[in-house]
């Protein structure tokens, strides 16, 4: 299952989540001055929840499902001797976002959370898709005292792409298509 994220959906996500991080930041006894690892554990934590079926591995020694990975990243800490705490607002915070956006829409049918739209016009500006640049046209060339390509072939003047290149020196000729002409 893969989803394309646009920008503004990207700015919204870390907007709620600095939202709801930083109050629940003041209800946990210990002080929590920078939300940054909190933050990232939450993107891991929605993309664990919203990929299901991919499976992982840790470190080459076992393999889980995605939505077990930010347990899996917590119990590694705790085992290097880290506190869980910005591991577990992280995952607190993801939930809140998970459930705010994907589950309860479908069972309501009501959305709480709304990318804005100027967030959209600034971020989401249309994209043109397919489009080639123009190619340009060969313009014809006049040949000098009005000789036909053959005879200025025989003079040291050679024809390609629509104009005429003096090559006197007969060596390797690069026709800007990535071809060399001996």
């Amino acid at each position: 299952y893969q989803r394309r994220v646009r920008g503004a959906v990207v700015l919204t996500l870390i907007d709620v989540g600095v939202f709801f991080a930083s109050d629940l930041s003041d209800l946990i006894p210990t002080q929590i001055m920078f939300l940054g690892p909190s933050l990232a554990f939450m993107m891991v934590y929605i993309w664990s929840r919203r990929s299901p079926g991919a499976i992982l591995s840790f470190l080459g020694l076992f393999q889980f499902e995605a939505p077990y990975l930010p347990w899996v990243m917590m119990a590694f800490g705790l085992l290097l001797g880290h506190s869980p705490t910005h591991d577990l607002l992280g995952i607190v915070v993801g939930h809140l976002y998970y459930f705010l956006e994907d589950v309860y829409p479908p069972q309501t049918g009501r959305r709480l959370l709304r990318t804005p739209r100027f967030l959209k016009r600034i971020f989401d500006a249309p994209r043109v898709r397919n489009v080639r640049p123009p190619v340009a046209q060969p313009q014809p060339v006049d040949l000098p005292d009005n000789r036909d390509a053959a005879a200025a072939d025989d003079q040291g003047v050679r024809r390609r792409f629509g104009r005429i290149d003096n090559d006197d020196d007969n060596d390797n000729a690069y026709n800007g298509n990535g071809v060399v002409h001996e």
